[in-house]
């Protein structure tokens, strides 16, 4: 590791970082164990005041160019202290998000949290909820394909006897480890895949997707497929022809989150703080309302697998006319009725549900139909279902 403290190292990843940015023209940097980069002159912490971070926001080469840490190392975890200007990958978010999508009511609170932006790693460390990288998979680890179809790691082509990649990887077969014919798992999985997908784009942050999972690209439950330099790894764009439907839906999540979730860092107002009495305690102008499939207060000692989140008052950033979006999510083992808020200026409309086929999984505002009950929707188990509700018609 390179001793950033040294000028001489400073003057070369400065030099480094300048030649990309003016001669290869990228635009961000994504820096792996960034802690390593800023360490006290003993080697032996963190310092978030490190003088290379000064010099890279005062550099004129890098007035737009994006930085974004992995904000862990082999000795410590800063998730949050990393410099205002600076994206950070939120593994928080990751974890808390696989657990409660399988099933696991333990995840829920850390669940709510992360997709409401963290407010209580970056809030309170005076960070906009913008600089959370939100994501589920990457290049390290599963697929998001082989999260839904390998319970462990298939590691034998890396030579290491299966030693090598994570071991806990809070991944979901469905049913069946490793690929399988049989409809009902496939079914599922479907549902799993658009769920992440779901939680990624409708999160209050930065989302961050894994260049094909969008049409299910595999390494066949290798979860550390650095060496593999063949077609376990090597994009097959056949695959995109394949997966037309599930495309089509992350399109449509993407146009939902451009439309509703447009939320600059003056707007970071989500800001749910640890309360040890009664789980999460909720300040009145947050984006977000949680409540439980009853829309009633969370009980958070029940472990709860169905939520609603409730986003009041939202405006359309094409018509600029106010909407309310009701997001449900059941992750239980079975069906489950949820109650809907009282009756507002217009009916609620369906556009999106997970456990739909396509094109009936995703819809746009203008084709969205009314809900046939007023009072309740029922969801099958693991599914997430979005409705809308404009309330000022014209």
């Amino acid at each position: 590791t390179l001793n950033s403290n040294a000028p001489v190292v400073k003057r070369l990843i400065l030099e480094s970082l300048r030649y990309w940015v003016e001669v290869m023209h990228v635009d961000g940097f994504r820096f792996d164990l960034a802690p390593v980069i800023a360490l006290t002159p003993d080697g032996q912490g963190f310092n978030p005041s490190h003088e290379l971070f000064r010099l890279l926001q005062t550099d004129p080469v890098f007035t737009h160019t994006k930085f974004i840490a992995e904000p862990w190392d082999l000795r410590s975890h800063q998730l949050g202290r990393f410099p205002l200007q600076w994206g950070e990958w939120n593994d928080r978010f990751r974890y808390s998000s696989r657990r409660f999508l399988k099933g696991d009511g333990h995840a829920s609170q850390e669940f709510v949290l992360s997709l409401t932006g963290s407010p209580d790693i970056f809030t309170m460390n005076h960070k906009a909820s913008s600089r959370s990288v939100n994501y589920i998979t990457s290049h390290d680890g599963f697929t998001l394909h082989d999260l839904y179809a390998y319970n462990t790691k298939h590691n034998a082509a890396n030579q290491e006897d299966n030693r090598d990649g994570a071991d806990h990887n809070d991944s979901d077969n469905c049913g069946a480890e490793g690929e399988t014919e049989d409809q009902t798992i496939l079914q599922v999985r479907q549902r799993m895949l658009k769920n992440a997908f779901v939680s990624v784009l409708l999160s209050i942050g930065t989302p961050m997707i894994l260049g094909g999972d969008e049409f299910q690209r595999t390494q066949s439950g290798n979860n550390n497929a650095y060496c593999q330099d063949n077609e376990l790894t090597w994009f097959n764009w056949d695959q995109v022809e394949n997966n037309k439907p599930l495309i089509r839906f992350v399109q449509h999540l993407i146009q939902l989150r451009k439309t509703f979730f447009v939320v600059s860092d003056e707007m970071n107002v989500s800001r749910p703080a640890r309360d040890t009495g009664e789980g999460i305690s909720l300040i009145p102008e947050m984006i977000m309302h949680w409540y439980d499939e009853r829309f009633q207060k969370i009980d958070w000692n029940r472990e709860p697998k169905k939520l609603s989140c409730y986003m009041p008052n939202r405006v359309n950033a094409y018509d600029m006319h106010s909407y309310d979006l009701l997001t449900l999510f059941n992750m239980s083992p079975e069906g489950s009725d949820f109650m809907l808020p009282e009756k507002g200026l217009s009916a609620w409309r369906e556009i999106m549900h997970t456990d739909k086929v396509s094109p009936h999984d995703a819809r746009s505002i203008q084709d969205a139909r009314p809900l046939t009950q007023a009072s309740n929707i029922h969801l099958t188990s693991k599914s997430i279902c979005c409705l809308i509700r404009k309330n000022n018609p014209a």
